[in-house]
């Protein structure tokens, strides 16, 4: 599962907005950990090949990732394709719900949304 957010970040005096690239697997044992995170200007195949290539340096068996949560950023899909081919990505479901809610029409997002489970909002 990868996460991202922008944060702000100080660097020789300029604020700069840069991602928080947060990477969790989910262990043989059923929990969740998160195995990487970094700070990265952005999310280009660059990036993810440098994050996924350590992963391998740390000894990961490429055959062993099965499935893969994220947004369809298209670094990370090109970088998917070359180090985990048999990996499947699915689109996160909370942003699936958040882009049909800002992409459809009020009248439309019940059917785009139908079979869909999406987290209610914290109050």
């Amino acid at each position: 599962m990868r996460e991202a957010y922008a944060e702000f970040t100080k660097c020789g005096g300029q604020v700069k907005s840069d991602g928080v690239l947060t990477v969790k697997a989910i262990t043989a044992h059923g929990h969740r950990e998160i195995i990487d995170m970094d700070v990265a200007p952005g999310e280009e195949k660059a990036i993810w090949s440098a994050i996924f290539d350590d992963f391998l340096d740390r000894g990961l068996d490429p055959q062993s990732v099965h499935l893969v949560v994220s947004d369809e950023h298209r670094g990370l899909k090109m970088a998917l394709r070359r180090y985990f081919p048999e990996a499947i990505l699915r689109q996160a479901q909370d942003r699936f719900g958040r882009d049909a809610r800002t992409s459809t029409s009020a009248t439309r997002v019940p059917k785009c949304l139908e079979g869909h489970e999406t987290k209610p909002k914290a109050n």
